[in-house]
């Protein structure tokens, strides 16, 4: 997600509502889970602390993905 972050750097609206869309999903997919150990073909863990730490990452991106407006897109 770091060198998207990066690539993205003029468009970070979008990249915010992706990272939020996906971080979203990992939460969702780690409480459906409930105890098993689950992951994403071993590249993320779902389990235990880290579906909240995934949560918390959700509710940032989409905040500044959805919700915070710039202040130049205030005046148009």
């Amino acid at each position: 997600m770091g060198a998207c972050g990066i690539a993205k750097r003029r468009r970070t609206r979008g990249y915010f509502k992706g990272t939020a869309i996906i971080y979203a999903t990992f939460v969702v997919m780690g409480l459906i889970s409930a105890g098993k150990i689950w992951t994403t073909f071993g590249l993320v863990p779902l389990y235990g602390n880290d579906v909240w730490l995934h949560g918390l990452i959700a509710a940032g991106a989409a905040y500044f993905g959805f919700m915070h407006r710039d202040r130049g897109e205030a005046r148009r």
